[in-house]
């Protein structure tokens, strides 16, 4: 950790599928997901390097990252 000199945004996707994901429930789940990744282990890293993290889902993402195509892949296929 002391080697790094820049701060880290995490990006997260999430798979809707058939359903539209509530965004009031996305903005919990990235509160309580920022405050997990900040404190990841039991001894506190001497410098806080987790900036920020993004929870995006595939409709977000397009509009976020446009150049960036993302496409769903069936799980069966390794």
């Amino acid at each position: 950790m002391s080697i790094d000199s820049k701060e880290i945004i995490y990006v997260f996707l999430i798979g809707e599928g058939a359903r539209e994901i509530d965004k009031k429930l996305l903005v919990s789940f990235k509160d309580r997901l920022l405050s997990r990744i900040r404190h990841e282990a039991d001894i506190p890293w001497k410098r806080h390097y987790v900036k920020d993290c993004v929870v995006l889902t595939e409709k977000s993402w397009k509009t976020v990252f446009p150049e960036y195509p993302i496409t769903r892949r069936d799980r069966s296929v390794p």
